[in-house]
C-alpha cells in the first residue's frame, strides 16, 4: 500500500515523496521493491544475500530474480532462492548464470561440557 505525501524541504518548497505501509509479518523485497515477503528469518537473510550482491559484488539488481521458477528434468518445478541472469537479458532459464540458495544457520543451543 502506497501513500503520497507532501513534505517541506525548507520553507518555500515541497517535494512528493511515496510511504510504503507494510503490514505486521511481511517485509518489503529488495530485489522486486513492490513485493511483499513473509517475514521470516530465512527471509532475512535471502534479502541481505540479495542486498550483498547488489552493494558488494556489482550485480545489477534488475539482473536477480527472487522465487524465479524452473523446470527441472522429471518435469517438476523448483523455485530458485536467487537467480542472477546475464546482464541486460531477459529472465529466462537459458539465461541464467548463477543460482544463489542461501541457508539460515542455526546455532546449537547446547555445550559439551565434562
Amino acid at each position: 500500500m502506497h501513500f503520497d505525501c507532501k513534505t517541506a524541504t525548507d520553507n518555500s518548497q515541497t517535494t512528493n515523496e511515496a510511504i510504503l505501509l507494510v503490514p505486521s509479518g511481511k517485509i518489503p523485497c529488495y530485489v522486486h521493491p513492490n513485493v511483499l515477503r513473509n517475514d521470516t528469518p530465512e527471509e532475512y537473510v535471502r534479502q541481505r544475500v540479495a542486498r550483498s550482491l547488489v552493494e558488494e559484488y556489482g550485480y545489477n539488481r534488475e539482473d536477480l530474480h527472487c522465487e524465479f521458477s524452473i523446470k527441472t528434468g522429471g518435469g517438476k518445478r523448483r523455485r530458485l532462492d536467487i537467480a542472477i541472469f546475464h546482464a541486460g537479458t531477459k529472465h529466462q532459464p537459458e539465461n541464467i548464470l548463477i543460482i544463489v540458495e542461501p541457508k539460515l544457520r542455526y546455532q546449537s543451543s547446547h555445550c559439551n561440557s565434562e
